[in-house]
């Protein structure tokens, strides 16, 4: 069975220590579920608990945040989510807290993800190389501190973009 698209949509944002917004979810077999979630530039912050539907999530790749001007980044997932449902973001003190997600159908049930990969880097060019096998779907999230608007590589494809209210701090998600 391939891999393909359920829905994604852009979240929310607040300034807050938790964070709640609807998320789409078609009911199909075999479906994974994403939420990305970024966190303002507090060092020391973590993430607390995420969940859809009063499910936990479970976490896959992140980045704490550091120095007060680099966000932190991670990507939660859960297998079988049900449909439309609140995502709820809880972290550990007040901070800007933005969000996005994207479902997938045709995940393995048991193993729908495997070897995530993070990376930090500074100045206006973000890259990540990524191993994958033909069929592979890769998702990609990055987080922003001050940096504008980003565009996502000519082949990838966008499926959320969230800016906090001053734009000084966005997420986006690609595959």
């Amino acid at each position: 069975m391939a891999i393909t698209l359920n829905s994604a949509g852009n979240g929310t944002q607040a300034f807050a220590t938790s964070l709640t917004y609807s998320n789409t979810i078609n009911a199909n077999n075999n479906t994974c579920h994403f939420v990305g979630v970024s966190w303002g530039g507090n060092t020391g912050t973590t993430i607390s608990s995420v969940t859809i539907g009063g499910n936990a999530m479970t976490a896959g790749a992140s980045q704490g945040a550091s120095s007060g001007t680099v966000n932190g980044a991670a990507l939660y997932q859960r297998v079988a989510p049900g449909t439309t449902a609140n995502a709820v973001i809880t972290i550990g003190a007040t901070d800007e807290i933005i969000s996005g997600y994207v479902s997938y159908d045709g995940v393995g049930p048991t193993t729908p993800t495997t070897g995530p990969q993070v990376a930090q880097a500074s100045g206006t060019t973000a890259t990540l190389t990524v191993a994958s096998a033909v069929n592979d779907l890769v998702l990609g999230m990055i987080t922003n501190y001050n940096l504008g608007a980003l565009t996502v590589g000519g082949v990838q494809t966008q499926r959320f973009e969230q800016e906090n209210a001053s734009a000084w701090s966005s997420i986006h998600g690609s595959e």
